[in-house]
């Protein structure tokens, strides 16, 4: 009796590869954490500064662009790498 024939088993696209998805899904993580991170980070300490340091009410504004800023420029620095 002839033994079933299994389908070839597809090979793995290379770790530095554009199409593998586990990759693409570590930078995006990486790029929503980033954002989230530097901006959450911002407007915390700009509502300290506001709330303890009687800072104006611009201050969290501020604070909180200058860590989207921050986060924006990570991406770039990421995306650089990448296209390397």
């Amino acid at each position: 009796m002839d033994s079933p024939k299994l389908p070839p088993k597809k090979a793995l696209p290379p770790e530095n590869s554009d199409s593998n998805p586990w990759r693409s899904l570590g930078l995006f993580s990486m790029i929503i954490g980033d954002l989230l991170g530097f901006t959450g980070v911002g407007l915390g300490l700009g509502y300290w500064l506001w709330t303890h340091g009687q800072a104006p009410w611009w201050v969290v504004l501020g604070l909180g662009l200058l860590g989207l800023g921050l986060a924006f420029w990570r991406m770039f620095v990421i995306a650089k790498k990448e296209w390397k």
